[in-house]
């Protein structure tokens, strides 16, 4: 691992890009499996971007590596090679990778894209119609591995690697026991935690088609009840682990909270540590945004009921004015709560409107739409 150092600011001055501390700048490269605008399933997409771009604003090199999807090239088809393809060994047999970036993209964060036709030319990023790629153990395994490798050709130095949630968790795995002390010494490994309800879950025998030694099918490594786990791997290769707030570090340490790995959040002690997530107030600043019907301002609140009519108008929704009109927007899992709101008597039974927007399990999907069905001005 190498030695982080951050020279003190000078007043008045753009913080200086991160150093060794020898005094060498290093680079920060996010490892994702979504990345916005080009794959986007839930709120990583947008934390992750959202991330690289302040860092890049402060003054650092980063850029962010993620698969080369089908809804990549829909978004931005005209992408330029980088180097010449490489082989990415995967247990028994090689596979080959090949790297793409925008063209002419210079001025924010760069974007590289990991390519392979077999693994992600198809239309879904983990799955189909709420039903995962079964292979998706050696897609994302894939993945890491290639990324890890590309590294030294993206950029120089000592580097951060930051990885997120379990589909890249085994890039950390990866550089450490496969790559070598004197290419693995010179990057920090930082493993973010965004969603800890989903881990990457497999049967062991995925290990040799993942290309790693049965010696680290263990209780401390990758072995989870009987099954290799990608999160608990990646967390234990990690130099530093990063959650979504300080209560979610504190929540992974319980039982409730660690879906089933809280003993491993405890074991990192200190290394594991909760940045609270944050928006962009200059995207998001109702008072400059004009992607809504009506800008509004706390001094002006006019324009917000406009919002409120127009969103109720868009959904078929009666536009009355002092109902309370509640949204959410994301996946359809027991992890967000639908379970609860579905469960509420109460709650459904008061004289407000509900705006559900998501996909996810099928259960609560096929819930939603009977409950708008049966009361269709008020959901």
């Amino acid at each position: 691992m190498t030695t982080l150092h951050q020279p003190a600011r000078e007043s008045g001055s753009p913080g200086p890009p991160l150093r060794t501390a020898g005094g060498q700048p290093v680079s920060v490269v996010h490892v994702t499996a979504e990345y916005y605008p080009y794959a986007r399933i839930g709120g990583l997409a947008e934390a992750v971007s959202g991330l690289t771009r302040f860092q890049k604003a402060a003054g650092l090199n980063v850029a962010a590596i993620l698969p080369l999807y089908r809804t990549v090239r829909d978004i931005d088809p005209d992408l330029e090679p980088v180097g010449q393809p490489f082989a990415v060994p995967m247990g028994s047999h090689t596979e080959e990778a090949r790297i793409f970036r925008v063209a002419g993209s210079h001025s924010g964060p760069q974007v590289f894209f990991i390519d392979h036709l077999g693994y992600f030319n198809r239309p879904g990023i983990y799955g189909e119609n709420a039903i995962d790629y079964p292979d998706n153990a050696r897609r994302f395994a894939f993945f890491a591995l290639a990324a890890v490798t590309a590294l030294p050709r993206l950029v120089p130095g000592p580097v951060v690697l930051h990885a997120h949630d379990w589909h890249t968790a085994l890039s950390l795995v990866y550089l450490r026991t496969l790559m070598g002390e004197r290419y693995s010494s010179e990057v920090t490994a930082v493993l973010s935690v965004h969603n800890p309800g989903y881990q990457g879950h497999f049967p062991p025998d995925v290990m040799p088609q993942i290309g790693l030694p049965w010696e680290l099918y263990n209780w401390r490594q990758l072995e989870w009840y009987g099954e290799v786990n990608f999160l608990k791997g990646g967390l234990a290769f990690a130099d530093f682990v990063t959650t979504v707030s300080p209560t979610q570090a504190g929540e992974l340490r319980t039982v409730g909270g660690g879906f089933g790995l809280h003993d491993v959040f405890i074991w990192l002690a200190d290394r594991l540590v909760g940045v609270l997530n944050g928006i962009d107030q200059r995207a998001w600043d109702p008072a400059t945004d004009r992607q809504i019907t009506a800008q509004y301002s706390a001094a002006k609140l006019e324009g917000k009921r406009r919002c409120k009519a127009a969103l109720q108008r868009s959904f078929g929704l009666p536009q009355r004015r002092k109902v309370p009109l509640f949204g959410m927007t994301g996946r359809m899992v027991t992890q967000k709560g639908l379970d609860v709101i579905l469960q509420s008597d109460d709650l459904l039974a008061l004289d407000a409107q509900f705006v559900f927007l998501g996909s996810g399990e099928k259960q609560y999907e096929t819930a939603l739409v009977e409950l708008a069905s049966a009361a269709p001005d008020r959901v």
